[in-house]
């Protein structure tokens, strides 16, 4: 089961659109990223637009590019785009923002894996560091260069 951000203070859940919201997973200089839960029970990522960033359309719309290009097992798939999605606070604050759906890969990230449990052995290693030449390898054959790869 997953635990929830939101403390059970009688208060709902915070939704986005038909998803809804059970933790943060991550938040940098444009965007919170989400854990979320689909209507048919499956968990996607919901990536957030902080407002500042709908004055840049550039952006979003490179992201957006970017996203849409790529198909390969080894890179998260862009599952759908909500140009005004309403987002629900727990305190049934509703407001108009900008996301991205995401696949959901649990177990996460690669960092903190080897940090709690250690060294991978050589032939785990080479497994992970082959699945993310593969996918670096995908995206530059696209003419795409990631500058923000998070392991």
């Amino acid at each position: 089961m997953i635990a929830s951000d939101e403390d059970d203070d009688g208060w709902g859940m915070p939704t986005c659109d038909e998803f809804t919201i059970l933790k943060t997973l991550g938040e940098g200089k444009t965007s919170k990223v989400k854990l979320a839960r689909a209507p048919d029970g499956k968990l996607v990522a919901v990536k957030r637009f902080k407002e500042d960033m709908l004055s840049m359309p550039e952006y979003l719309n490179g992201e957006l590019k970017f996203m849409q290009m790529m198909d390969h097992p080894n890179i998260l798939k862009l599952l759908s785009v909500r140009e005004h999605a309403t987002y629900t606070t727990k305190f049934n604050q509703k407001y108009e923002c900008f996301c991205i759906v995401i696949e959901y890969s649990g177990g996460g990230d690669l960092f903190e894996y080897v940090a709690q449990s250690g060294p991978f052995k050589p032939n785990i290693c080479s497994t992970y560091f082959l699945q993310l030449m593969h996918g670096l390898q995908h995206i530059h054959s696209k003419g795409v260069c990631h500058r923000d790869m998070k392991l």
